[in-house]
């Protein structure tokens, strides 16, 4: 007997766990006013600003109000060496404003440029020379906040989806991301500054009819009365995506079993000639993929399959005129389930990473919109992802490809047109995330696979419904790290610290002679990542760098948000993958030490009377 194939798993993760009812993984992001609390109107702006973006009534008006606070202002085009300026700019840089186009002009290249040569280039810059200057995305109505809210420059959403992963890796430099009202210009601008001089908790801020509003998850409200189940008609043909795998392969079966009959499936790679189909090994891709299409046919399904690049508009042009030609029955919906996941931490990011991603999602998208509009359909449904939403460390391409989708959906809405975006939580047995091992250590941050039942029922849920946009996840909200955006449904958990994570000793440890100090820190920090790392903390070695002890991006994210929850303060994703419990721990004894609130805290104690002392010492009272 020959080994393979040989995988692992912990007894208590085998267990089975009810699955979740529908409408308890269907979430939404809806916009809330939240006026600013605190700030200074005469905070100062003093220093240098870049905004990388072309000359519009948004950089006119940003402008005027940094220049109003004495700040100093440089519009640097898209062909700017953005490296150069940074450089030498020096220690004057303030702030990094990276712009949304804004002009409503959908080109799938532009919008992969902006990402790719303007955006990751200032994150990479950025990041690398240390420094306060901070980046900021500024956009005007690239978000839906409301309704009849027409979003009209909705492809810089895309810089939406890539910002909330840039928050994520690098908080370090991150400023925040702001949408101006669409209907307002230089009045906005007073209070687009005080978002970039003093940035909230809150760092995703939408600006609608003079109000602030903030962007919170919630469920998806339901029904009184549970929608009919969806049927898909006979006489009708259906277009899927990635039809032959994961996602768009489960989509086709659940369509088969509620009444299709004629099914599209266009992918990139091209099948064999039938009379070859006999002579296929079973476990070869081509073998799998026959093997998909006869087991629609046994299921009564007319599979045509059709092989090119869905982002080759030109190609999808020409099938559908050809297919119009011969007289098929008309095709009534799309589901665009075509995807490429190619994760990357954003300082080893390339553009060709950002290319990849963007091909099947942006001009896949766009190319599926322009040449269908004139075609009957009862839905458009494309199949976006979470981290658009929420973020989603080394992702930040995948997240801003699935913006660009969110936004189309968006728009189609607007147009009278159907659209309705689904962004999938992690899939437990089928999908990308699945297929590349990510399923199991997701669960680290709380989110648990999706199974195929669960999805194809929320699919038939949002269908029936007809729901622009919806999350579908299935999370634990009280042990998903904590995040404004998530508040709502973490207060709804009861969400605390765990066991052990409480920093209310901080002041105590800092009371303690270096040498012991220094060991107490590593105490801590071992502790930690032997949790996630799941180590014995007694046999973990402080000294090896964390990659090396098989620390992974989720496994970095959990870490950091147990650190963050712990002392306050958080690791940049660089300290992490160049780091040892060792180093972390002189660090933290140095971000801790320069702690403002805790020197304060400390020389207040200094200052007590030796009998308070020895008073709160005798009582055992916390003093922070």
């Amino acid at each position: 007997a020959t080994l393979t194939d040989l995988r692992l798993r912990r007894v208590d993760e085998m267990r089975p766990d009810a699955e979740p009812a529908v409408r308890d993984s269907l979430y939404a992001l809806a916009w809330h006013p939240h006026p600013r609390l605190g700030g200074s109107e005469t905070a100062t702006a003093a220093g240098l600003w870049l905004l990388l973006g072309v000359p519009s009534a948004l950089s006119r008006t940003l402008t005027e109000a940094l220049r109003a606070r004495h700040g100093e202002v440089r519009l640097l085009p898209p062909e700017a060496d953005i490296a150069a300026e940074i450089a030498a700019a020096g220690a004057a840089l303030r702030g990094v404003v990276l712009l949304g186009d804004g002009s409503g002009d959908i080109a799938p290249d532009a919008v992969e440029r902006t990402v790719a040569l303007r955006a990751l280039p200032a994150v990479q810059i950025l990041a690398g020379r240390g420094g306060s200057a901070r980046l900021f995305i500024v956009t005007q109505g690239a978000l839906v906040c409301g309704p009849g809210d027409p979003a009209p420059a909705w492809a810089d959403a895309t810089l939406w989806g890539f910002g909330r992963v840039v928050g994520i890796e690098h908080g370090e430099i991150w400023g925040a991301q702001i949408d101006l009202d669409p209907a307002a210009d230089a009045e906005q601008g007073a209070a687009l500054v005080a978002e970039l001089l003093e940035p909230g908790e809150d760092r995703e801020i939408a600006l609608r009819g003079g109000q602030r509003l903030v962007g919170r998850l919630g469920r998806v409200p339901q029904p009184e009365v549970a929608p009919e189940p969806v049927l898909f008609r006979p006489d009708a043909s259906y277009l899927i995506t990635g039809g032959l795998t994961g996602l768009g392969l489960e989509t086709a079966h659940w369509m088969a079993a509620r009444g299709a009959r004629r099914l599209v499936i266009i992918t990139r790679t091209a099948l064999p000639p039938r009379a070859a189909w006999a002579g296929l090994t079973p476990d070869s891709d081509a073998g799998q993929r026959v093997e998909a299409v006869r087991a629609l046919e046994a299921l009564g399904v007319s599979v045509r399959v059709e092989a090119f690049d869905i982002a080759d508009a030109d190609r999808l042009a020409e099938f559908l005129a050809t297919y119009d030609s011969e007289a098929h029955p008309p095709i009534r919906g799309i589901i665009h389930a075509a995807g490429v996941i190619q994760d990357a931490l954003l300082m080893r990011m390339t553009p060709a990473d950002v290319a990849a991603v963007m091909r099947p999602k942006v001009a896949g998208a766009w190319a599926l919109h322009r040449h269908t509009a004139h075609l009957p359909l009862e839905f458009f449904v494309l199949y976006s992802s979470a981290s658009s939403v929420l973020g989603q460390m080394g992702q930040a391409n995948y997240g801003a490809a699935n913006a660009f989708e969110d936004g189309l959906a968006a728009h189609r809405r607007a147009q009278g047109l159907p659209a309705t975006a689904i962004n999938w939580g992690p899939w437990a047995q089928i999908g990308l995330f699945a297929r590349l091992g990510l399923s199991e250590r997701a669960a680290l941050t709380g989110v648990t696979g999706i199974t195929p039942t669960q999805g194809m029922a929320a699919l038939d849920h949002l269908l029936a419904l007809g729901t622009p946009q919806a999350v579908v996840l299935n999370a634990d909200w009280a042990q998903v790290p904590a995040s404004p955006r998530l508040s709502l449904m973490q207060a709804a958990a009861g969400t605390a610290a765990a066991p052990g994570e409480g920093g209310d000793d901080l002041a105590d440890v800092l009371l303690m002679e270096p040498a012991a100090r220094q060991e107490e820190w590593r105490r801590r920090l071992g502790a930690i990542v032997a949790a996630v790392l799941r180590f014995d903390p007694a046999q973990l070695d402080h000294r090896r760098p964390l990659t090396s002890l098989g620390m992974d991006s989720i496994m970095a994210v959990e870490i950091r948000n147990r650190i963050k929850r712990q002392f306050d303060v958080t690791p940049s994703i660089v300290d992490l993958f160049t780091g040892s419990v060792w180093r972390l721990a002189d660090w933290l004894d140095a971000e801790l030490g320069v702690d403002a609130r805790l020197a304060a805290l400390l020389d207040e104690i200094e200052d007590l009377p030796a009998s308070e002392v020895e008073a709160l010492l005798a009582s055992d009272q916390r003093v922070a």
